[in-house]
């Protein structure tokens, strides 16, 4: 049974239409003949197509063109559906951008502590770690104390000891700086006999060296290390000191006699190359 008021069942009978979309091809397989059909008929046909499809089909081109007329209707039909869930799709999915954004929004407000930079946060951190430090009992405290001890101690007994200052040769120069590992610091010394800063700075350097094991120290005169440099070290410039890491010149410290007091000692030269970020105190080994 159809629900369709216009449709009847003459119709049915005589076209051989039907509601479902095989029931055209109907036209062709019971050998429907437009010419022994009522022009009335015919008319009914075509508006019940153009009623379901939007097409206005013609029985000048056949039963064939009829057919034809209907299935091209009734694709441009689906891909309009198609095209009708995709907006209705984009539109539901801008609508939920939009509900969502104030939510991130309120969340992004959350967040925000007033911080501006990396260095403020560690600080932020530094201080509430140090306010619990502050309320624990004096036991507590050197138990934690006790504890960093040993496990810096542990690290230094890790790490590679060097406690030396040996005189380098032209050969040696390069290899000595150069087949380190990556996080050692090598020091290096271009010094000559006749200038005497270089000589104090030699005394200086091998109480360094003892007090800071886990740095590389050496020497080197300057004539001799002119074959692993790429330029000339003059005597006007001497003393002159040479920081290395992973084989990398990291600096050279010129006429370090000027920046000295008269007399200096070990401890004025620990100072001046901690001052210049060659050293770090932590390192140290006490006396």
């Amino acid at each position: 049974d159809n629900d369709d008021p216009e449709y009847r069942a003459e119709d049915k009978e005589d076209s051989g239409y039907y509601n479902d979309d095989s029931a055209m091809a109907s036209l062709l397989k019971e050998n429907f003949d437009p010419d022994k059909v009522s022009e009335e008929k015919k008319e009914r046909i075509l508006n019940d197509m153009h009623r379901k499809t939007g097409i206005r089909g013609s029985f000048n081109t056949g039963a064939k063109g009829v057919i034809t007329d209907y299935k091209e209707a009734k694709r441009n039909q689906k891909e309009d559906r198609q095209w009708e869930q995709y907006e209705r799709q984009q539109a539901i999915n801008a609508q939920a951008m939009t509900v969502d954004a104030p939510r991130e929004e309120e969340e992004d407000d959350d967040l925000d502590f007033d911080i501006d930079s990396d260095d403020e946060i560690f600080a932020a951190i530094r201080e509430a770690r140090m306010k619990e430090f502050q309320k624990m009992g004096s036991g507590e405290r050197d138990n934690i104390a006790n504890a960093v001890k040993s496990q810096l101690q542990h690290q230094q007994a890790q790490r590679k000891m060097f406690k030396k200052f040996p005189r380098l040769t032209q050969d040696q120069f390069v290899d000595y700086i150069e087949n380190e590992a990556e996080d050692v610091m090598v020091i290096i010394h271009l010094f000559q006999h006749h200038v005497g800063l270089c000589m104090r700075l030699n005394s200086c350097f091998e109480d360094l060296a003892q007090r800071y094991p886990g740095s590389k120290f050496g020497k080197i005169l300057s004539t001799d290390a002119h074959a692993g440099l790429a330029f000339r070290i003059e005597d006007e410039i001497l003393p002159v000191i040479q920081v290395y890491r992973g084989g990398d010149l990291l600096m050279q410290l010129e006429s370090i006699g000027e920046e000295l007091r008269s007399g200096f000692d070990v401890d004025d030269l620990d100072l001046f190359l901690q001052e210049h970020g060659v050293l770090d105190k932590s390192d140290a080994i006490a006396d």
